[in-house]
């Protein structure tokens, strides 16, 4: 990868401090390093000794300063400091002790992990905006730090617990490339016009559908009208055990067209899902669609790697983004590629004919299942 097109980020948890030995929620407090926070800091600094920085971000907390301090030992590179690398805000909470915390029943001033996760999505947005080609130096607090590799890695929300929690002085690499080298960069119409709905993992698929997760509770009920208003004609719904009847007919009750395919990435037989590929190609084909799953992620990533897998209408170049199969912000392959693979080495001639497929199509099913991973590594 070239220096140019790639943003190379070292993400650093600040060293160890005496609120964290005394186990209390510090917040915005400055905290205070410990010694062995000092020598975690110093132990670091030698490790990064060979890696030219072009700039330093980090909070402006006394903590973080600090570490940050002993890792430049006197080098001169450009620092900018701020508040919005700042730990979560634990507002009225702040100093408590951490036995001490009803964490079902913070007070009403705590910044809530949402407004975290989008405080940190915005100084994700500002690095790769500002210091593309660069090498960068992040030094920030826990779960500041979660939050942040989760939007530089496209890990949502939802699945944030599955980034693990950074030690302290511990430094974790990242390379970032422009999205605009992976992902398609055309407009979607449906998804600006839902996303300020409170629809779970909203995401776009293309230029002409969207996915989620399903929007079948009782709760959601007013939900699809607006998603009907919006142009969604169709809901595609991939649920297999869970699924149920009553969604079905809410759905049609609104004059919504409901599909149901049954998609995972081993417990389904692999002749149910091939039968239904035809059909599932011409609904995603239509537009207009929501696709969605129990938790609008893997179920998601697997249907939509079949369909740029295996329908070559869709352009090599337009690999859709896997949302749902990642840990610690790295993409987990092993159940979409056993699913894909699954499907190829039962195709028979029959079904390759009815897809279009040519009879030789395993190279092309190499080339695809290829460039799949490969784009969505990079994240």
């Amino acid at each position: 990868m070239s220096q140019e097109k790639t943003l190379h980020i070292c993400l650093v948890r600040h060293g160890e401090t005496e609120e964290n030995l005394a186990r209390i929620l510090q917040g915005h407090l400055p905290g205070t390093l410990t010694e062995t926070g000092k020598y975690q800091a110093l132990t670091l600094r030698e490790e990064l000794d060979m890696t030219k920085f072009d700039v330093i971000v980090s909070s402006d907390l006394k903590r973080v300063t600090d570490t940050v301090e002993i890792l430049l030992n006197g080098k001169e590179i450009s620092w900018e400091k701020s508040a919005s690398l700042r730990e979560i805000d634990w507002g009225s909470m702040t100093g408590m002790k951490i036995e001490e915390v009803n964490f079902k029943q913070l007070a009403e001033d705590v910044e809530t992990r949402e407004m975290l996760y989008e405080r940190a999505k915005q100084v994700a947005e500002k690095l790769q905006k500002d210091h593309f080609g660069k090498t960068i130096l992040v030094v920030s607090h826990g779960l500041f730090l979660r939050s942040l590799i989760a939007n530089l890695t496209h890990v949502p929300l939802s699945e944030l617990h599955t980034i693990q929690h950074m030690k302290n002085c511990e430094a974790r690499w990242l390379e970032i490339k422009p999205i605009a080298q992976a992902y398609p960069s055309e407009s979607n119409a449906l998804y600006e016009k839902l996303i300020h709905l409170p629809i779970t993992d909203l995401a776009p698929v293309y230029n002409y559908g969207v996915r989620g997760r399903t929007l079948s509770a009782s709760s959601n009920n007013w939900l699809l009208p607006k998603i009907k208003e919006a142009g969604i004609t169709t809901i595609i719904d991939l649920r297999t055990a869970d699924h149920t009847d009553r969604f079905d007919h809410k759905v049609t009750s609104i004059g919504l067209e409901y599909k149901h395919i049954a998609i995972d990435s081993k417990n389904t037989d692999s002749r149910e899902i091939i039968d239904s590929l035809p059909s599932f190609f011409e609904w995603l084909d239509k537009g207009n669609f929501y696709i969605a799953c129990a938790m609008g992620l893997h179920r998601t990533d697997i249907a939509l790697s079949i369909y740029y897998t295996f329908h070559p209408s869709i352009p090599l170049e337009n690999v859709p983004e896997l949302r749902g199969h990642r840990k610690d912000g790295k993409l987990r392959c092993d159940d979409i590629a056993r699913r894909l693979n699954s499907i190829m080495q039962s195709l028979t001639l029959e079904d390759l004919h009815k897809m279009d497929l040519p009879e030789d199509y395993e190279k092309e099913f190499i080339r695809r299942k290829k460039k799949l991973f490969e784009i969505n590594s990079i994240f």
